[in-house]
């Protein structure tokens, strides 16, 4: 799908990103919840284009020694640091763009083994840091569009909970 997107329906002129991302299920062994996939970069130009095709296809769905979880927090957060106003990627985006998160995901957010970053009660602290980040987002100008794929949702969670939440933190964008 990023494939896709990046090859089809981006204007020229929009600046890119790609970050992948999953969680951090063994705290203490280098994992990151996150992987920049393609460095910013402006849509126009076959070279960018191809470039882009090329590191969307790094996404790819994690094992558990590389972090599996869905850390939704963590995700928003690395795609703030580019859409932030005190960013300094480069290339800057263009004069008048809109800024927007498509954050696709095939799971409900589950950081329940990083007990480092978000405590014992890791639902109460995942939504407390999602919930900062939303609030970054909407001060920034910065929308957050959701889109959840696939039937294996997480654990304890329903499809019908999964997409009632992804849709909850759409409309709060």
């Amino acid at each position: 799908t990023a494939g896709t997107i990046v090859q089809t329906m981006l204007n020229q002129k929009s600046r890119v990103t790609v970050i992948g991302f999953g969680g951090v299920n063994a705290p203490g062994t280098g994992q990151s919840a996150v992987d920049v996939v393609c460095q910013p970069t402006i849509a126009g130009g076959q070279a960018n284009l191809d470039y882009l095709s090329g590191c969307v296809g790094k996404l790819h769905r994690r094992s558990e020694q590389e972090g599996d979880d869905t850390d939704y927090a963590a995700a928003l957060n690395e795609a703030m640091s580019f859409l932030s106003p005190g960013s300094t990627a480069t290339p800057a985006s263009p004069p008048g763009a809109h800024k927007v998160i498509l954050m696709m995901t095939d799971g409900a957010v589950d950081v329940h083994r990083d007990l480092k970053q978000y405590g014992t009660d890791w639902q109460l602290g995942e939504q407390t840091a999602i919930n900062q980040q939303m609030s970054a987002a909407k001060a920034a100008g910065v929308q957050l569009w959701p889109l959840g794929f696939g039937t294996d949702v997480g654990t304890n969670v329903t499809q019908a909970q999964a997409r009632a939440y992804l849709n909850k933190i759409g409309r709060a964008s």
